[in-house]
């Protein structure tokens, strides 16, 4: 389900703030799902998505509905298909700015500014260093 960002019932994370922990996605007593786009990692992948907030946050068995879009073309985005995770099943999140974005539903197509662009290549490049120094071997020691 596509839900457009409404950030007038729900508490979201502030653009371009890196969150990882499903309480900064709390809703103050909505009734409906609120969504947001994000840069995100998941499965050591970085990709756009649109992740949607459930309508109560249970903690302990809180899961997220996210859109994954997939690149086409310099700053064109297209859906590819929604899966349910648990926010422990996403690296990390990079809320974006909607005021960036231009969204056409009926497609499923997102262009995003250049600014945004920008910002998709430094969040790949701190993901890549990230994922890179957790697998670096273990120095040997030489013997003297």
């Amino acid at each position: 389900m596509m839900v457009k960002p409404d950030t007038a019932t729900a508490t979201l994370p502030e653009p371009n703030q890196a969150f990882i922990h499903a309480d900064h996605l709390s809703l103050p007593g909505g009734n409906a799902p609120a969504a947001f786009f994000a840069f995100a990692a998941i499965k050591g992948v970085v990709c756009l998505v649109q992740v949607t907030t459930p309508r109560s946050m249970d903690s302990t068995s809180v899961m997220l509905d996210v859109s994954i879009f997939r690149h086409e073309f310099v700053s064109m985005w297209r859906f590819s298909h929604t899966v349910q995770l648990y926010p422990s099943e996403i690296g990390a999140f990079v809320a974006l700015d909607t005021q960036s974005i231009r969204y056409e539903e009926d497609s499923g197509t997102i262009f995003l500014a250049k600014d945004l662009m920008w910002r998709l290549k430094g969040f790949m490049d701190a993901t890549s260093q990230t994922k890179a120094s957790r697998s670096r071997p273990a120095a040997r020691r030489q013997r003297i």
